[in-house]
Order: C-alpha cells, then structure tokens, then sequence
C-alpha cells in the first residue's frame, strides 16, 4: 500500500518505500529470509538448511543485488542513493532514518493522552511532532491521530505507526501490532477496557478567582 505496488518485480512498487523495516536497513526482505533458514536450520537440526542462508545472502549481495540496485537508481535517482547511502544494507540500525515529518495528534484534554504524549517526548523521537487533537485541521478527532505523507491512521494503527519513530525494539512491537488479525483484537480489546472514541472537549480559557461566572451577566 506504502509503495503502490508489490514485491513481485513484475509489478513493482511505484514509489520508493523507505519507512517501516526500510528506514532501519535497506534489504529487510532477504534478511528476514536469510534468518527464516537459520532458524529453520537449527530447529530442524538440519545444517543444510541452515547453510541455506548463507545462499540467500550471497544471492542477495551478488546479482539480484547489484540487479536491484541498478534499477532502483534509474527508477528513482538521487532519492534512492541518498536512502541507500544513509542506512546499513544487513544489520539493521538502532534508530530510525525518517525522510519526512509525521505528526501524532493526542487530546490535550484527555489526561492519558497527554501520559502517553510525554512518554513519547521522553524516548527522544524521530521526526514525529507531537500536536493537539484540538487542533487538527480537519474532522474532528474521535481517535488518536497519525499523520505522514501518504500515511493516514487512527487509533491503535496510530500508536504502531508511531512507534516506528523510535528505537528497533519499540517499532518491532509496532509492526507486530499492525499485523491483520492482531490490530483489530488489540482495538476491540483497547474499545472495551475504556479507550474508545471520545468526542473532544473545547479548550477553556483560565478562570481567576475575580472573574465573574461564566454566565453572570455583565456590570
């Protein structure tokens, strides 16, 4: 959805997809498949499987590397380079390289939003602002809020896609939460135990101990 297109090169992605696994290394597809054998080795007992990663590997660094490569950089010239160039091809990195801004928009009247806008502070994220759900320029929200170009969530799709702005660990968990069957239990579960939607409420200007009530009226 990211790249509108598939991993198939038949049809592949018509935009360049460096977010997710890819703003943290640059070849997570053969890595992970790499990783599929040597797990798959090693609980079969089977050092043939096994070495088979090492195939995928050096499959994956030699032609359809050097293949791949090739064809991105027509497809997507100085984008693809500077992406290529900014992140580790195999181990993937701590941190995020994030090419745009994000915003996640949280209800400064809601005093669990505001908990878990702080905790995001703390943790040092990368190019993700932190805004009010107030003052979201469009509908008003019912539901936390992510915002990035060509991304749109709400609710706990809104938490994973936040998550990614983070440390590895802490985007892990976000994928995982995005998974197809997990991300709608995780909200049923979330709507039931009390984080459902809630219609905001307006901000109020301070009130001093001099002023007259709100509906006194005036002299």
């Amino acid at each position: 959805s990211r790249g509108d297109g598939t991993p198939l090169p038949f049809d592949p992605p018509r935009r360049l997809v460096m977010s997710g696994p890819y703003a943290f290394c640059t070849h997570p597809m053969q890595l992970s498949t790499a990783a599929v054998f040597l797990l798959w080795g090693w609980w079969s007992s089977s050092p043939w499987v096994a070495a088979a990663s090492l195939a995928a590997l050096s499959t994956g660094s030699g032609i359809a590397g050097w293949s791949e490569s090739q064809a991105l950089q027509l497809r997507f010239g100085n984008t693809y380079l500077e992406w290529h160039k900014s992140l580790p091809r195999w181990l993937p990195s701590s941190s995020p390289r994030i090419a745009w801004p994000a915003t996640l928009y949280l209800a400064s009247s809601c005093q669990l939003c505001r908990q878990l806008a702080s905790w995001f502070l703390r943790r040092h994220p990368v190019s993700l602002n932190i805004a009010s759900a107030e003052s979201f320029p469009g509908t008003p929200l019912t539901r936390m809020r992510y915002e990035a170009p060509g991304t749109s969530a709400s609710g706990i799709e809104a938490l994973a896609c936040a998550l990614n702005h983070l440390h590895l660990s802490w985007a892990w968990i976000g994928w995982i939460i995005r998974l197809p069957l997990i991300r709608p239990s995780l909200q049923a579960l979330t709507d039931l135990s009390g984080g459902g939607p809630r219609h905001l409420t307006a901000p109020q200007p301070p009130h001093h101990d001099n002023d007259p009530p709100p509906d006194a009226p005036p002299g």
